[in-house]
């Protein structure tokens, strides 16, 4: 258990650093439109499909630490590989052309997302044997807390070495542009992500895992089984409509600080990462405390209620707001941790006569399509109306 939260030290550093403002600065630089980082914001999403595959050959037997190691570190040197591609451009300009880089980083992205999908089932089947359920929820809050704070440290090392781009560039006379600073940058936590799945190859599978080769259910069945527990299909339609919440502004947000506001990267990372994480980090043993006294349930009822109000805040945004919005996001980041470690503690508990992978998987289709077809619309509206202005009581909003 210690490996598997030490694990996520590097594995949150890749996630925050491969999402953040460094990340949208580096495919605005490659070329992106709105519509195409919608679609890069939803691909990982969106491969939750492929989890069915994997689910099955799980439930048919399928070591899942061999397929999360196998899976993971595709997954992740692919991401290398994707990073570098303006580095390798700088070093071999004759080998590589600069309208190839855009799509081969989408290429390096969508099969990234591929390993990704696999490694999603396996790692909740792993866990589910290992971890015991009287600590599950104390595991996963002290897991989230300690990766928290990591990505909290990668954030701002990663948006501080990016706003230097302008004083490389200069001192190197033009020869250092930002996006090669800004591929270094992501090179190295694609580095930190394959460490993550390194760290994994230390820890074995539960022997009463290894030895248990279940029965598989007939395909159809086996989705339609979970689907008809009510517990279950509320979950999945509550986590679908919040995904459809989240994903219609969230990936947005990192464009509209850096071009809208005009925020330093550094300053864009602190208010969208470092204060929800930051909230998170000092949330997440209550929230863990609670989930074991008092259920998932009712915490939940409480946070969700309060987290509507949190986007009221993003209509009256400033680019002298960054106090009023770091606050807001501070508190966003304390109410979602209850539902990262209610979602991490449903996967691996909730409905124990059900399989994991085939839970995981219908998790993951149902939260990643939801997510992906919205950023890709959201991507597409904003790049349609992007000359929109509206005026109401001497306020303008974009």
């Amino acid at each position: 258990m210690s490996r598997v939260i030490w694990g996520w030290v590097f594995g949150a550093v890749f996630f925050q650093l491969s999402a953040g403002a460094v990340y949208a600065s580096f495919a605005r630089q490659l070329g992106a439109s709105e519509s195409v980082f919608g679609f890069l914001a939803g691909v990982y999403p969106l491969m939750g499909f492929l989890q069915i595959p994997a689910a099955r050959l799980l439930e048919g037997g399928v070591s899942p630490r061999k397929m999360m190691l196998w899976s993971g570190f595709i997954c992740r040197i692919l991401w290398v590989f994707g990073a570098s591609l303006p580095l390798l451009f700088y070093a071999f300009p004759d080998v590589i052309r600069r309208e190839w880089l855009l799509p081969a980083f989408i290429g390096c992205v969508v099969l990234s997302s591929i390993g990704q999908a696999f490694t999603g089932p396996a790692f909740f089947a792993w866990m589910s044997a290992l971890i015991p359920g009287r600590v599950g929820p104390s595991f996963w809050a002290r897991r989230q807390q300690t990766g928290t704070i990591a990505g909290i440290f990668a954030v701002l090392i990663g948006g501080f070495l990016a706003d230097q781009a302008g004083f490389l560039k200069e001192a190197t006379s033009g020869e250092w542009t930002p996006l090669l600073l800004y591929s270094v940058i992501l090179v190295v936590a694609a580095i930190c992500g394959t460490l993550d799945i390194a760290l994994f190859l230390g820890v074995k599978e539960p022997p009463h895992l290894a030895r248990t080769q279940p029965a598989r259910a007939p395909f159809w069945e086996a989705f339609r089984a979970p689907l008809r527990e009510r517990t279950v299909r509320n979950y999945l339609a509550f986590t679908m409509l919040g995904m459809l919440g989240f994903a219609t502004t969230g990936p947005l947000l990192w464009l509209f600080c850096l071009e809208f506001l005009e925020w330093e990267k550094t300053l864009t990372g602190f208010v969208l990462t470092v204060c929800p994480l930051a909230g998170m980090a000092i949330s997440a043993r209550l929230w863990g405390g609670i989930a074991k006294t008092h259920g998932t349930k009712a915490m939940l009822r409480f946070t969700s209620i309060l987290l509507v109000l949190i986007p009221i805040f993003w209509l009256f945004a400033l680019p002298e707001s960054k106090f009023g919005l770091a606050i807001s996001i501070f508190f966003s980041g304390i109410l979602a941790c209850s539902y990262e470690i209610s979602n991490l503690n449903f996967i691996t508990r909730a409905c124990p006569h059900l399989p994991r992978p085939t839970l995981t998987a219908l998790f993951a289709i149902c939260a990643g399509t939801t997510f992906a077809l919205a950023s890709t619309l959201a991507g597409f509206i904003a790049e349609k109306t992007a000359g929109f202005r509206l005026e109401i009581a001497g306020m303008q909003f974009v």
